[in-house]
C-alpha cells in the first residue's frame, strides 16, 4: 500500500515538473531608489513588441510559480497570455 502511494506521489511530481517545463522565465534585477535590487522573474507570452504586465510581489519565493503553475488562469503555458508577468521577491 506504502509502495503504491509513493509511486503515485512519484509520478505526480514527474508530470508536474515536465507541465512546468513551458515556464522559462527571464531573471531580472529591479531598481529601487535606494540603490538595492530585487530579485525577479519575467515570465513573457508568445510574439514580440510590447505587454502589459501584471506585478507579483511575494516575500516568499518567486521560484515556487515555477513548480505551482500562474495565476489568472494561465498555469504553465504563457504563450496564450496576452500579458507579461513580473513575480518578484519583496
Amino acid at each position: 500500500m506504502m509502495k503504491s502511494i509513493l509511486i503515485a506521489l512519484v509520478c505526480m511530481l514527474g508530470l508536474s515538473l515536465s507541465s512546468s517545463a513551458q515556464l522559462n522565465p527571464q531573471s531580472v534585477s529591479v531598481p529601487m531608489r535606494d540603490g538595492k535590487f530585487l530579485a525577479g522573474d519575467l515570465y513573457l507570452p508568445a510574439g514580440t513588441g510590447k505587454f502589459p504586465v501584471i506585478l507579483i510581489m511575494t516575500p516568499y519565493n518567486k521560484n515556487l510559480y515555477k513548480l505551482t503553475g500562474l495565476p489568472f488562469g494561465i498555469k504553465y503555458d504563457i504563450t496564450k497570455s496576452n500579458y507579461a508577468i513580473l513575480v518578484v521577491d519583496s
